[in-house]
């Protein structure tokens, strides 16, 4: 039953075209002093508090690209071809990749306003994703400084967003909504089981 749910929900995101932006957010919050004390990609945020859900994403001591692999294989039993083209993209993010330093990237208002935040806390644009229409042009802008205090779960959840709406965005998804609740749903491995 589960298996079936995530093919329905896969294949909504693949193919819906009614669903503005290209980009993902991250949860940042601060101290009592304005620093940045925590940044939490939006997907996972959302997969804990707004869908109840317990992402898992591999043992914290992994570096980001062992803990993509991790989620990816869950994806083995569903969709086993796409599982190998994110796979391949993923290898090749940081390469397509332009970390910006001291830089606020332009808000891509695409949340949506269902979110509850501690009062402390804020959703800021962590990075925009445009294809590149020059060769050295990158297709992904990563804000350095949220970047540099993501932990691995929140890099990894990072390049899975930007696998997953890649995908939903050139089917002519205008948000992402329903990749971040995909997303959300092969975070949780119980969902799948661990491959």
């Amino acid at each position: 039953m589960k298996r079936y749910l995530l093919l329905l929900v896969l294949g909504r995101v693949l193919a819906a075209g009614d669903v503005e932006g290209n980009g993902g957010d991250a949860v940042v919050c601060t101290g009592a002093n304005q620093t940045i004390s925590t940044v939490e990609f939006l997907d996972l945020y959302e997969a804990r508090e707004l869908y109840t859900l317990k992402p898992e994403l591999g043992d914290k001591t992994m570096e980001y690209s062992k803990k993509i692999e991790h989620v990816l294989n869950r994806m083995t039993a569903v969709d086993p071809d796409r599982k190998k083209l994110w796979l391949e993209r993923a290898q090749k993010f940081e390469s397509e990749a332009r970390f910006l330093a001291n830089a606020q990237l332009p808000d891509i208002p695409d949340t949506g306003d269902n979110l509850l935040l501690p009062s402390n806390c804020k959703v800021q644009q962590a990075v925009i994703h445009r294809e590149p229409e020059f060769p050295q042009q990158k297709r992904y802008t990563i804000a350095q400084e949220l970047w540099s205090v993501m932990d691995n779960d929140s890099r990894a959840a990072l390049v899975l967003h930007e696998l997953s709406y890649r995908d939903a965005f050139s089917m002519g998804h205008i948000n992402s909504k329903l990749a971040r609740y995909f997303d959300a749903l092969i975070f949780d491995e119980l969902w799948l089981g661990t491959q």
